[in-house]
């Protein structure tokens, strides 16, 4: 296939080219819902989120150093999946049990 004219490239090229386009588009869709809502946090990568740093450090010490750069309440992702870690006692605490019904897709993993 002539492209402009100019070069010939095989259509399963193209092909590639698009779907991994697609990929990249639909790996990275989540990544400024925290931006969007102006929820501070670290900068996810495309196929893992944030689980580089938390792999290459663990969950604990990367912890420490985003409440120290982000504050009690910031946004972090597992590959394009959005998790809002709160830190605040009496924050989590209208979530767990005055706002119950508005967080309905919660994991259940509790971090103070």
């Amino acid at each position: 296939m002539d492209v402009l004219g100019l070069v010939n490239i095989p259509v399963w090229v193209l092909i590639v080219l698009a779907l991994c386009f697609l990929y990249y588009m639909y790996s990275t869709a989540n990544f400024g819902v925290f931006n969007t809502m102006g929820v501070p946090g670290p900068k996810p990568t495309v196929l893992m989120g944030n689980l580089r740093e938390i792999v290459k450090k663990g969950f604990v010490e990367m912890e420490g150093e985003w409440v120290k750069k982000y504050g009690r309440v910031y946004g972090i992702f597992e590959g394009r999946n959005p998790i809002l870690i709160v830190g605040d006692l009496d924050m989590l605490k209208d979530i767990m049990v005055k706002h119950f019904h508005s967080f309905t897709n919660r994991s259940g993993r509790l971090c103070a």
